[in-house]
């Protein structure tokens, strides 16, 4: 058979069935043989990048690698800034590429090219990939195919880059039948490592937990949450496991962080314990005031990747390097006989914290003349059922998302956490779609930017003539609200580059939608917000949903810094949150538990 037309077999024998590809002529076999699968479908992007994208998304929103196709030279590199970004955020995702025929190949030691579109692509694509081949022998497909995916899936995800050249993709080859991979078993916790976190548990009055990304990746929510109702102790969340839990639980104690939930950094700062599962606590998650971040805790993170721990400012108490799910199923039953001692005052403080911070504030909802986009996110959860999944970019869609969505067990909430790539988006949406399509009734729901949506607005045309269940509610802002407050807080108001004013523009959303064959509504204000929400998600078919959001509306509640005297750039601690509490009430919560019993990390 032809070496294409076994890597179409292969891609199917270990699930695959979709694939996101721009056509080329550099993977005119690999494209020949994938229109004649009849076990993968292919979709057609208008840009490799939003291949990318769209292969990063369906792992996310299906458990298994997702797959893009690419040609030669433009159309591997501009896949390449989306593969950054999966790597980043730890997603499996292969990605194959045509490459010039073997004898055209240059020695990039010296020479640049020598074959049409051709360039030094594996050399460019290694920092950014768990293992990255050109496949020079024919008869090396299979094993090469194994190892990419078995690299991507194992330890801590990422993606792989096969490159073929035209004359192997064509050549015939002899191969036995590809065979399913196995699912390669995450790293169990030592036993000692084990032994100190549970003695570490039970010593804590004030512990919490942290829920990650990293749990999604060990297909273990299902244990997860047991493990909160076993241990009966509050969980918060970063955005990678964002919904992970619901947030009617009640032992959910929020969202953290620089743009997180007021109420859950007031959980972080007091706690005694926080136990870390699957996460990355970067800056991202905890804010650049690193020394200050949970000050009085007992701080252990659990994560299968060990250079992810020692990166960790502050220094981790204890660092278990394991699996996630391999560590929650051994926590389980090491904890099955053991009794937590937890201030029964505790709970208590953190549900009172959720109750006195309320994540949509009567201010918010008092406008009438724009939507605000929290409540608006707030009334959008409402209105959402269980199987929905939810997307969002990287700006304030993202911010009012993490403040104000309230999650439904079942549904999945995620956006690339770490890039935070302008125009990840859109066709983010469009592989979640395509890997839900054989969900009867499926919706992908995406809060997008006026900005951002731009960057990859092509994928439009993909959304329209797939016929795409994907409702886009664009908050229409007039351009980048993070650059214009950046240059209205430290530049006097000096705006370059921010808006109608200094040179950034938007479209006619309504004539962009009948351009491309979608639905379209407005909403202009919380008169109209109920109404025309219900009736944008009943409406058949892919939808563009304008809102009219007041340029002027800040990101709120956020970490903001500070310029000190001598001009630098000064960041505060996570309980420091604009708009500002008076002080004597931050430090009346800050030491609700001043005077319990100091443990000891053992």
């Amino acid at each position: 058979m032809k070496l294409s037309d076994y890597v179409m077999d292969y891609l199917a024998c270990q699930g695959t069935d979709a694939i996101f590809t721009v056509t080329g002529g550099g993977i005119m076999h690999l494209v020949d043989s994938l229109g004649r699968s009849e076990s993968i479908r292919y979709v057609c992007n208008y840009h490799e990048q939003a291949c990318a994208i769209a292969a990063e998304s369906y792992a996310r929103a299906t458990g298994r690698p997702g797959v893009c196709l690419v040609t030669t030279g433009p159309g591997s590199t501009n896949a390449l800034s989306a593969i950054a970004g999966a790597w980043v955020d730890s997603v499996p995702v292969i990605v194959i590429s045509g490459q010039v025929r073997r004898e055209l190949i240059a020695d990039y030691s010296c020479v640049r090219q020598m074959g049409p579109q051709e360039i030094n692509i594996i050399d460019m694509v290694r920092p950014v990939t768990k293992y990255a081949v050109t496949v020079m022998d024919p008869s090396a497909i299979g094993t090469e195919l194994d190892k990419a995916f078995s690299i991507a899936s194992s330890g801590r995800p990422g993606p792989v880059w096969i490159n073929v050249p035209l004359d192997v993709q064509g050549a015939p080859v002899n191969l036995p039948a590809p065979q399913k991979l196995a699912r390669v078993a995450g790293v169990a916790p030592s036993e000692e490592d084990l032994r100190r976190v549970v003695d570490l548990l039970c010593k804590a009055s004030r512990p919490a937990i942290v829920f990650g990304n990293g749990i999604h990746y060990a297909g273990a929510e299902k244990e997860a949450l047991t493990l909160v109702d076993r241990l009966g102790i509050p969980v918060l969340t970063t955005l990678g496991g964002l919904d992970i839990i619901g947030d009617d639980h009640p032992l959910f104690a929020g969202r953290f962080g620089p743009g997180g939930q007021r109420h859950a950094n007031f959980v972080v700062q007091t706690c005694d314990l926080l136990l870390t599962i699957g996460a990355s606590m970067s800056v991202t998650n905890i804010g650049f005031n690193t020394d200050s971040f949970s000050p009085n805790s007992t701080k252990i993170v659990v994560n299968a990747d060990v250079d992810e721990i020692r990166k960790m400012r502050p220094t981790p108490d204890v660092g278990v390097t394991a699996d996630a799910g391999s560590f929650i199923r051994a926590l389980l039953e090491a904890c099955a006989n053991r009794r937590l001692d937890v201030d029964p005052d505790w709970p208590a403080a953190c549900a009172e914290w959720k109750r006195r911070y309320p994540t949509v504030t009567p201010e918010q909802r008092a406008d009438r003349e724009y939507v605000n986009s929290y409540l608006f996110v707030d009334r959008l959860s409402d209105h959402l059922r269980a199987d929905d999944f939810v997307l969002t970019g990287n700006a304030l869609d993202a911010a009012s998302v993490i403040q104000a969505f309230k999650v439904k067990l079942g549904q999945r909430v995620y956006t690339n956490i770490n890039y935070g790539a302008m125009g990840w988006d859109l066709p983010a949406a469009v592989g979640a779609a395509v890997a839900r399509r054989c969900v009867r009734g499926s919706r992908t729901i995406l809060v997008t930017g006026d900005g951002s949506i731009q960057f990859n607005i092509q994928e439009l045309m993909t959304v329209g003539l797939n016929r795409l269940n994907i409702k886009i509610f664009v908050l229409n802002n007039d351009g980048y609200q993070s650059i214009r407050a950046t240059q209205t807080n430290h530049f006097a108001g000096h705006l370059v580059g921010a808006d109608s004013s200094s040179g950034v523009g938007n479209p006619r959303f309504e004539s962009l939608a009948a351009a491309y064959g979608l639905n379209y509504c407005r909403i202009e204000n919380h008169d109209e917000l109920d109404a025309r929400l219900e009736a944008c998600l009943a409406e058949p078919g892919p939808t563009i949903c304008e809102l009219n959001v007041s340029p002027s509306q800040p990101r709120s509640p956020r970490l903001m810094s500070r310029r000190t005297a001598d001009g630098k750039m000064e960041s505060p601690a996570l309980e420091d949150m604009y708009p500002f509490l008076p002080k004597e009430e931050i430090q009346q919560n800050l030491r609700r538990f001043a005077n319990a019993s100091t443990r000891s990390p053992g």
